[in-house]
């Protein structure tokens, strides 16, 4: 049977060695992932510090728009 010192220590080695992939994963992954989620709700330019929410308008238009599908 393990002692309690030698499963805190795997624990830890465990956390260090998940720690940087999951960091990497939730700023490489995720985090774009959301911002992507919220331009697609706003009308902004990309300049100015003004984002004005536009709910599911910006997707409406997108299915409504016949250049779109062409």
């Amino acid at each position: 049977m393990k002692s309690n010192n030698l499963r805190k220590k795997e624990r830890s080695v465990a956390f260090f060695f998940l720690f940087f992939p999951i960091l990497l994963l939730v700023t490489f992954g995720l985090l774009p992932i959301f911002h992507l989620f919220q331009y697609s709700v706003t009308s902004w330019n990309g300049l100015s510090d003004v984002k004005e929410f536009v709910g599911a308008d910006n997707f409406i238009k997108i299915i409504t728009d016949p250049d779109y599908i062409k």
